[in-house]
């Protein structure tokens, strides 16, 4: 399943980090300059994928506020000022799917979108947004699709959801960060104790993270030795989905932006 690590900060001492900032940022990062490290300790990441294949990213999912992005056949949907828009997979054609102003927890599965709105949460048809009904109303809460199996997230509870008779059946709180499974080497594990970055996404590509020293994403390798500032905006947070980060930027009064995974065609949506 897809792998997420929360509460490790993957940047300081295993890379380096604060040499690489000092100099860094008097060396060229505003150019997208990428800093290569000296004498650190190499890891490989393999090739987990936080990507388990429905589109639904654990990173995603655990971000503040649940996930806002997700992509499938039909495309990349994300939610913005709380209507849900789709794009391309190259950046194109970015349209309004469906205008519902309260949208939060976004989630896609076999052919349907998911959202909460108030106390509502409501399935939308990927290819016909007409087609659409409510899948669960009067609870606070978020669907989560892990694994083919649906969960309702609750601020106190987390519930197994059987969508033939509505039924649910609690599995604890703290089941979806758990169901994350780190899978990380425990010499590496050790090495990262005792940090904290805002946020954190472990796949194949490398480590996707915000810093909590300067509040930007970075990017590390799968070996563990380069490490790349994505963009130079300051995120509350992010999700991924297929090539693109996408995330609320501080800087511009928490809109909503996408960037590439190279740093490249960083923009305002």
């Amino acid at each position: 399943m897809a792998l997420l690590i929360s509460g490790s900060y993957i940047g300081g001492r295993i890379l380096g980090e604060k040499t690489g900032k000092d100099q860094g940022f008097d060396q060229g990062y505003d150019e997208g300059f990428v800093q290569g490290y000296k004498d650190v300790p190499v890891f490989m990441l393999g090739e987990k994928s936080t990507n388990p294949g429905n589109g639904n990213l654990p990173s995603n999912i655990l971000s503040p506020g649940g996930a806002y992005a997700a992509s499938c056949e039909g495309g990349i949907f994300f939610i913005k000022d709380g209507d849900i828009y789709k794009m391309k997979s190259d950046g194109s054609d970015v349209t309004l799917f469906y205008r519902s102003g309260k949208a939060t927890g976004l989630c896609v599965y076999d052919g349907w979108l998911y959202f909460s709105s108030d106390e509502d949460i409501t399935q939308v048809n990927i290819y016909d947004p007409a087609d659409h009904n409510i899948t669960y109303g009067g609870i606070d809460g978020q669907l989560v699709v892990l694994d083919s199996s649906y969960y309702i997230r609750t601020d106190k509870e987390v519930y197994s959801f059987d969508l033939s008779d509505w039924s649910l059946t609690p599995v604890g709180k703290d089941f979806i960060e758990k169901s994350a499974d780190p899978g990380i080497d425990p010499e590496i594990s050790d090495l990262i104790s005792g940090f904290d970055p805002l946020q954190l996404s472990y796949e194949s590509r490398g480590i996707v993270m915000i810093d909590p020293d300067d509040s930007l994403i970075w990017m590390i390798d799968p070996e563990g030795n380069i490490r790349n500032r994505v963009t130079k905006n300051r995120a509350l947070d992010f999700n991924i989905s297929e090539e693109w980060i996408f995330y609320h930027n501080a800087d511009d009064q928490g809109n909503l932006w996408c960037v590439r995974f190279d740093g490249a065609d960083d923009h305002r949506i």
